[in-house]
């Protein structure tokens, strides 16, 4: 059985997940659409909006009684990077809380398996958070489509050789560039 810390992050954690994909909500449609007693809400959205993940947005229109607070996710709470490797390409993206667009970039720069194209891609996305203010609220880099593939193409070995050590895959450059050109 859960214990009540974890029940309490469950709850909250469904919290979230619903302000984020709602955008805008209220305590009382919380607590309706998650099957949620109302202290429950005001406890865990009181103790969010201390933390700054979310936060008061306006006032819906009175209905009668006092009127409800609009609460939202905080966009500037915590950002995500995303990396995307092409063929020709890399792309880089900052998002924020609401899946916005902070900033991106898309150069052309050829793929290789050499140790120099991996430092290049280290230094262009260090060159990318340069004027990141709060570094600290990033929550990590994420892998691309580039890693599914990967993934896929080890299940099937094909169209290339790929071998997985731990959590890694290595892709022989041989077969690579083969399929690569060609």
């Amino acid at each position: 059985m859960a214990g009540r810390n974890e029940k309490k992050n469950i709850t909250k954690s469904k919290i979230v997940n619903y302000i984020i994909n709602n955008k805008i909500t209220s305590k009382a449609e919380l607590a309706q659409n998650l099957s949620l007693s109302m202290p429950t809400v005001l406890s865990n959205v009181n103790e969010l909006i201390d933390r700054n993940m979310v936060i008061e947005i306006g006032e819906y229109e009175s209905t009668g009684g006092r009127k409800a607070k609009r609460i939202g996710i905080n966009p500037a709470y915590k950002y995500a990077v995303g990396v995307v490797i092409t063929a020709n390409h890399l792309g880089i993206v900052l998002l924020n809380m609401q899946y916005e667009i902070e900033k991106t970039i898309r150069m052309r720069l050829k793929f290789s398996t050499e140790t120099s194209y991996c430092l290049e891609v280290a230094e262009q996305v260090e060159n990318f958070l340069k004027d990141v203010e709060d570094r600290e609220k990033i929550l990590g880099i994420g892998r691309s489509v580039t890693y599914r593939f990967l993934e896929k193409t080890f299940s099937e070995q094909k169209p290339f050789k790929v071998l997985k050590v731990g959590k890694m895959y290595r892709v022989p450059k041989k077969g690579f560039d083969e399929w690569l050109n060609g």
